[in-house]
């Protein structure tokens, strides 16, 4: 796709209900060579299951937030695990940048962060924690 001046947009592609997607350059240069060498995009993995929680009343101090993400379940010998995250904890932020809901955690997941050391903070009965994680690339399904 080309804009009135003849630049660069994007790529066009088919998107839901025969509608028209621009895919922008930015995106297409940033994964076209991952793409060419390996096949595919890779992303970040920490294995954690999280369920969006609110913070009780009597920890909001300690948390700095009303909002946080539960974890559920951890996959055996992923990254989480192997930092010392516990199901219970309360995820709070990841690299200092709060983690109210999923989408904050899927953005910070990238595929630049593979490979990457993250700052885990979470909320253990009560008390702000940080830990270290490796992020692996995410296991074909």
């Amino acid at each position: 796709m080309l804009d009135a001046a003849g630049g660069l947009i994007g790529m066009a592609s088919m998107g839901p209900r025969r509608r028209v997607l621009v895919i922008p350059s930015t995106t297409v240069n940033r994964v076209l060579a991952p793409l060419l060498a390996e096949g595919q995009m890779a992303r970040g993995w920490l294995g954690l299951g999280l369920q969006p929680v609110s913070i009780p009343a009597g920890w909001l101090d300690a948390a700095g937030l009303e909002t946080g993400l539960m974890v559920i379940n951890l996959n055996p010998n992923g990254p989480a695990e192997e930092s010392g995250v516990l199901p219970g904890d309360i995820l709070l932020k990841v690299d200092g940048v709060s983690a109210p809901h999923l989408r904050a955690v899927s953005k910070a997941l990238g595929g630049g962060s593979v490979g990457r050391p993250m700052t885990l903070r979470l909320l253990r009965g009560g008390v702000a924690i940080d830990v270290v994680a490796t992020v692996a690339a995410r296991p074909a399904a």
